[in-house]
């Protein structure tokens, strides 16, 4: 009976190597999860929405169609929102304006274009700090290549506007 025990789980060796970083990701993931729960936000995970913070709704939608890695990632950055939100004057006195207070009329213009663009950059940065004092281990040169998209699309969304120098 052992011997078949110990037969069964040296065949699983191989899997449980391969998919041990998996088992690490969704811890991680669940400690975001209740570090964003004790600021007041659930977290979703699902298919419709891109990854977003909903600060009405106070949800973090993490999009699924992506790797568990990606979630990861993708979490920390929307609760890098949730730090961002709390330091907002901070935030103002930094940049041109703080995004989320723009006004219809001022979201075409450079200084929102600019503030979007810094608050994402300082999104996924204290993202990456918050896996640091939470000690959730992530790979550095992946969390750089998922932050770099995300800024570059930014940028092109950016570029996307007529010049309106107001």
């Amino acid at each position: 009976m052992v011997k078949k025990l110990l037969r069964q789980l040296y065949h699983l060796i191989p899997w449980i190597l391969k998919n041990d970083k998996h088992i690490v990701h969704y811890k991680s993931i669940e400690i975001l999860c209740e570090w964003a729960q004790e600021r007041g936000h659930d977290v979703q995970f699902q298919r419709e929405l891109p990854d977003q913070l909903s600060f009405d709704d106070k949800t973090i939608f993490i999009h699924t169609r992506q790797g568990v890695e990606n979630q990861l990632y993708s979490l920390l950055h929307e609760c890098g929102h949730l730090l961002v939100s709390v330091s907002q004057k901070g935030f103002e006195r930094d940049y041109p304006m703080y995004a989320y207070a723009a006004t219809k009329r001022q979201e075409g213009t450079n200084k929102y274009k600019v503030s979007v663009v810094a608050e994402e950059y300082e999104a996924w940065k204290r993202g990456r700090k918050l896996a640091e004092r939470l000690s959730i281990p992530i790979n550095k040169k992946k969390y750089d290549i998922a932050m770099t998209d995300a800024i570059m699309s930014y940028f092109r969304w950016a570029g996307n506007f007529a010049y309106n120098r107001i």
